[in-house]
C-alpha cells in the first residue's frame, strides 16, 4: 500500500536458485518492509526453507540479488540447535557469549527477553524437559540477543498445539511493533491472516502478493459456510452443484466456494427443499487457502494437499 513513511529493510531481485538443474525458486521480486510481519505461505517444497536460507546468508542464490538494509539480522531454523541439558538461562547465556554482550549488560538483557517471552519463571529448567511451545520461544530468545532488526523464522509454529502457536504470533506482533523486520514461512494457511503480508509460494513461484484483505478484493466468488447435524450428506449433494466452485468439510461446518452471482438466500432454499436439516447458512471470508486455491487455478496448476 502507497505509505509514505515505509522503510525497505529487504529486497529481492530477480532471484533463482538451481540444485542439479531443477528450479527451486523461479525469478522472485520481493521487498520487505520495517514494521511488519511477512510472511511466505505453501505447501512443503514450496521453496520457503531455500528462500529463507538465502535470505539469512547461508546459501548462495545461483542468480539474482538480495539487498539488505541492516547488519544485524537473526535467522531461526526449523530444527533449532538448542542444549537440551542447560537450562533456559544457560543456553541465553551461551549465545550472549558468541554475540560477545557484555558481561555487566548480559544478565539484564537475558532477564528481560525472558520475561518478555513470559519464560523468566523457568529460567532454571532443562531446555530439554520444556514443552514443544516453550522450546520454541525459547529458540527465539536466543535469536534476540543480538537485538536483531531483522528477524527470520523458519515454520515457526509446526508441530505446535493451537495455544502454543498463537503464543508464538503473540510475540511476533509485540515484535513487529517495535519496527523490527519479521520474516516467516508457514504451511497452515490461516496463520497468513495474522501476517501485514503475505507471499504464496508455489513451485518455486509466486503465485500471488500483498495484503491478506487486498487479495480478498481480488477474488471473484462468494464464501458461505453452512452449519448442519448432517454435515456429510450435504456435503455430498453440494459438491455436484453447478454454481458450487469448491467445498471442503471442517467437522459439521461446509465451507464453500460459489459463484458470485449466486444468492445466498436460493442456496437455503434448495437445501430446505431437499429436506437437509441446515442450523445456518452465513457468507464468510474467503479463507487463505481459498484465496490460494484459486490462484492456482487462475495459474492452471494442480495442488495436491
Amino acid at each position: 500500500s502507497g505509505c509514505k513513511n515505509k522503510i525497505k529493510m529487504i529486497e529481492i531481485r530477480n532471484l533463482r536458485k538451481e540444485y542439479n538443474g531443477e528450479i527451486a525458486l523461479n525469478n522472485l521480486n520481493i521487498k520487505i518492509n520495517r514494521g511488519e510481519i511477512y510472511g511466505f505461505i505453501g505447501s512443503d517444497g514450496a521453496g520457503k526453507t531455500t528462500l529463507l536460507r538465502i535470505l539469512s546468508g547461508i546459501l548462495k542464490q545461483s542468480s539474482g540479488e538480495i539487498i539488505i538494509e541492516s547488519e544485524n539480522l537473526s535467522y531461526v531454523p526449523q530444527k533449532f540447535g538448542l542444549y537440551e541439558e542447560l537450562t533456559v538461562f544457560e543456553n541465553m547465556d551461551f549465545f550472549a557469549e558468541i554475540y560477545a554482550i557484555e558481561s555487566k549488560e548480559k544478565n539484564k538483557k537475558i532477564e528481560k527477553i525472558l520475561n518478555f517471552l513470559e519464560l523468566l519463571e523457568f529460567k532454571k529448567k532443562a531446555a530439554g524437559k520444556l514443552s514443544g511451545g516453550m522450546k520454541q520461544k525459547l529458540s527465539l530468545g536466543c535469536a534476540l540477543i543480538s537485538n536483531p532488526e531483522i528477524l527470520i523464522m523458519d515454520e515457526p509454529t509446526v508441530g505446535l498445539d493451537p495455544v502454543a502457536r498463537g503464543d508464538i504470533w503473540g510475540v511476533l506482533k509485540k515484535l513487529s511493533k517495535e519496527k523490527k523486520c519479521i520474516v516467516v514461512s508457514t504451511s497452515y494457511f490461516e496463520e497468513g491472516e495474522k501476517c501485514d503480508r503475505v507471499c504464496f509460494l508455489h513451485q518455486g513461484n509466486v503465485l500471488e502478493e500483498g495484503a491478506p484483505e487486498n487479495l480478498r478484493k481480488k477474488f471473484p466468488f462468494t464464501s458461505i459456510d453452512i452449519l448442519s447435524e448432517k454435515p456429510k450428506e450435504i456435503f455430498e449433494f453440494l459438491k455436484n452443484l453447478d454454481f458450487v466452485i469448491d467445498s471442503v468439510l471442517y467437522g459439521n461446518r461446509i465451507h464453500l466456494i460459489i459463484k458470485e452471482n449466486f444468492e445466498i438466500d436460493n442456496l437455503a432454499q434448495i437445501l430446505k427443499k431437499e429436506g437437509f436439516p441446515v442450523k445456518d447458512v452465513l457468507t464468510s471470508k474467503a479463507t487463505m487457502e481459498d484465496l490460494f486455491v484459486y490462484k492456482l487455478k487462475e495459474n492452471g496448476k494442480q495442488y495436491f494437499n
